[in-house]
């Protein structure tokens, strides 16, 4: 088995109620990758830090 890498640009901007580009890409490749959608994204430890796609 041989490992496959993929580099992705990251984001520097704060994630508060709205959802970077970059990390918007990011998710799509990862929902495209799995096969599965994602619905939520959490950006801190505080329940109200989570964000409904």
């Amino acid at each position: 088995m041989e490992p496959v890498y993929t580099e992705l640009p990251g984001w520097q901007q704060k994630i508060e109620g709205k959802i970077p580009q970059k990390l918007e890409d990011y998710i799509k490749f990862i929902e495209n990758y799995v096969g599965v959608p994602i619905k939520f994204v959490s950006y801190g430890p505080d329940r109200t830090q989570n964000i409904l796609r």
